[in-house]
């Protein structure tokens, strides 16, 4: 799960976001997104479907890729 909670992180800094807009869109809180985040907690895979349809990729990639990796450009 930490490639998952890496990448996660890594979506939302790379779109800009803050962890308060993401979690608003979410429904969910703060300490919550941010247990995800640093892979405290497990995601079911409800959460991660909806963490995937925000940053308009599949729940495939989340596990398969490391984004840490990539350029901005890449993805």
């Amino acid at each position: 799960m930490k490639t998952i909670s890496k990448n996660i992180k890594f979506l939302r800094l790379k779109m800009g976001w803050r962890q308060r807009e993401v979690v608003e869109l979410l429904k969910i809180s703060i300490p919550a997104f941010s247990k995800i985040e640093t892979g405290v907690t497990d995601v079911n895979i409800n959460r991660l479907r909806q963490i995937a349809d925000l940053f308009k990729i599949s729940i495939v990639d989340m596990f398969s890729s490391d984004f840490t990796g990539l350029k901005s450009a890449d993805r």
